[in-house]
């Protein structure tokens, strides 16, 4: 093999392996809005179902008018929730942050090593909240 066939097998390597993220990015991006959409109705449904059983509005769910944060506000406590689009995270009130990956082909948000569902990700939030 001389120096030229190297090069292009180097190369060919490099556009499948870059080609082959790309896709993969453009199917998490695909899924992004559908996946924080869901933890953000997960988080208000919890934060209902809490003041509920407390028989008051112990905990307030707010959302962003350009629905890239929630707030889950206790008393004068303002928990708020993220979404970083760019690195397809959601920075969680206490510091956790949750990254969209794919699965096999399945988007899953993962607090490494685990993965996590939209709603054990907004039932983590409202139990720090309500906690405290």
């Amino acid at each position: 093999m001389d120096t030229s066939d190297w090069a292009k097998n180097l190369v060919e390597r490099k556009k499948k392996e870059l080609e082959e993220k790309r896709v993969k990015d453009d199917r998490l991006d695909a899924q992004l809005e559908k996946k924080w959409s869901e933890v953000c109705q997960a988080a208000q449904k919890a934060a209902e179902e809490v003041n509920k059983e407390m028989g008051q509005q112990y905990i307030r769910f707010s959302q962003d008018a350009n629905a890239d944060k929630f707030s889950l506000k206790v008393g004068e406590a303002d928990n708020v929730v993220r979404l970083d689009r760019s690195n397809r995270t959601i920075k969680g009130s206490r510091g956790k942050a949750y990254r969209l990956t794919l699965v096999g082909d399945t988007p899953v948000w993962k607090y490494d090593p685990v993965d996590y569902t939209s709603e054990q990700i907004a039932r983590d939030e409202v139990q720090q909240a309500f906690e405290g």
